[in-house]
């Protein structure tokens, strides 16, 4: 779907934001609550001559429900369906609109929702290929890159079981010594400052990375590690 390499964030829910600044272009499903606030702040849109044939090219803002808002500044076409703060609401592009009778415009977050779990299966499938140790460095559990194959991935599954889970419960269905070490990065034992070693593969700027974190229905994970 060409929205998916369009937008920056897509939020299947509310956004909530006291920040002042969205630095790309937002979709939003639900509502969207902030005071002042600027969306795509940090990329240029041109509606007169879109800079590709993406049908979403001109797009910055869609917001599927109300607007709550002192004052938000869209740089590019706006897509509002629910109403709410649209008089302060303005758009700051030329030859831009931002559209309050038009829905969400040519974005179906249906579509949109369906097209992410699908991807998030085919990911959450993948054998690692990479290891983070609990030193925080990473090792390489082989060739998996293959260098004609595009996209090339990395992939790291988190251990997020750490034998906390009732004997009942299968982690992984993947080697224990291919699992990465979640302390640092998710629960915040230690000091998380990214990984303090490479290996050759990193340099690989054309491989997208996949962290995989395994996690169960019906389980407060909140409970699970203290």
């Amino acid at each position: 779907m060409r929205c998916l390499s369009h937008f920056t964030g897509i939020f299947l829910g509310d956004y909530t934001s006291r920040g002042v600044h969205f630095p790309g272009t937002l979709a939003v499903a639900g509502n969207m609550d902030v005071p002042v606030f600027v969306v795509t702040s940090e990329q240029e849109i041109s509606c007169a001559n879109p800079t590709s044939n993406n049908t979403f090219a001109t797009y910055s803002l869609v917001v599927g429900g109300h607007i709550d808002a002192y004052l938000v500044s869209v740089n590019g076409d706006g897509y509002i369906a629910g109403g709410g703060d649209i008089n302060r609401v303005t758009e700051t592009v030329a030859d831009c609109t931002l559209h309050i009778n038009d829905g969400t415009g040519m974005l179906n977050f249906t579509l949109v929702e369906l097209a992410l779990v699908r991807a998030s299966q085919k990911l959450a499938n993948m054998i690692p290929t990479d290891k983070l140790e609990s030193n925080g460095s990473i090792t390489s559990l082989g060739d998996h890159i293959s260098a004609n194959t595009s996209p090339r991935y990395r992939v790291f599954t988190m251990n997020t079981c750490q034998n906390s889970l009732p004997p009942s419960y299968n982690c992984s269905d993947i080697p224990s010594n291919s699992l990465s070490d979640p302390s640092a990065m998710f629960f915040g034992k230690g000091a998380w400052n990214g990984p303090i070693k490479s290996h050759p593969e990193d340099t690989d700027n054309d491989a997208t990375t996949v962290i995989n974190v395994r996690i169960y229905d019906n389980i407060d994970r909140s409970q699970l590690y203290n």
